[in-house]
């Protein structure tokens, strides 16, 4: 199942890209949010390779996911990729810089069953894709606002 959209951000790609790769901004929100995280990494440089692990509930059932920046560039792309026991997925962000103070944000979400049981739950959750998108576009909205409060 993918998930894609685009926001445009009243900011420049480059500081776009330095809120979008502030490590421990995106640990305290998941914190925030109820979901513990771990760095499992010894690097001490922030790039690729960068590993955690997050503990959260989803469905009323305790998950775990590891996860790992697979790819980043700083003139305009970044992307994690991840998995719990029953599913696998990446989340990449494309920016793309429109004028000195714009830029357009693009972000995908791919989520792959790797159980029979997962299959299952994608297949539900197919059904019900239209609100779901529309609940990802309002988070990524979200995102721009708080990456635009953030660069100022």
């Amino acid at each position: 199942m993918i998930f894609t959209t685009k926001e445009e951000v009243e900011t420049s790609a480059a500081r776009v890209m330095a809120v979008l790769s502030d490590v421990d901004a995106a640990e305290r929100a998941a914190l925030r949010r109820g979901i513990r995280v771990e760095r499992v990494d010894s690097t001490a440089v922030y790039g690729e390779g960068l590993r955690w692990k997050a503990d959260f509930t989803m469905r009323g059932k305790k998950r775990r996911m590891d996860l790992h920046l697979a790819r980043l560039d700083p003139e305009g792309q970044m992307a994690f990729a991840g998995q719990t026991d029953s599913l696998a997925g990446t989340l990449v962000f494309d920016v793309l810089p429109l004028s000195v103070r714009r830029s357009r944000l693009s972000v995908t979400l791919e989520v792959k069953p790797r159980t029979l049981s997962a299959r299952l739950l994608l297949q539900s959750l197919r059904l019900t894709k239209s609100s779901l998108t529309a609940r990802y576009k309002s988070r990524i909205r979200a995102l721009a606002r708080e990456i635009e409060l953030r660069a100022r």
